[in-house]
């Protein structure tokens, strides 16, 4: 029993560990890019930008939605 607990505690902490150092790498490239896009004249394009990014996967999705849901024969309607 004393093993599960020191595997499960191995894997807590190796999880921690990754997930805190994937944190703190991507702050040290995120936080002054969004500095300089918050600041500079960059901000408008990349803003236009990922506004029309967030609808493609809404259109995609009602898109294979409806390309699958919907009756194949015509005479089916």
């Amino acid at each position: 029993m004393d093993s599960l607990y020191s595997d499960v505690a191995d894997i807590a902490i190796r999880s921690i560990a990754i997930s805190g150092s994937a944190t703190i790498l991507s702050a040290t490239w995120s936080l002054p890019a969004s500095y300089y896009l918050a600041v500079g004249d960059a901000g408008k394009l990349v803003e236009a930008l990922l506004e029309s990014i967030v609808g493609i996967s809404t259109v995609l999705l009602g898109f294979s939605y409806t390309s699958y849901s919907a009756p194949q024969d015509p005479s089916d309607l």
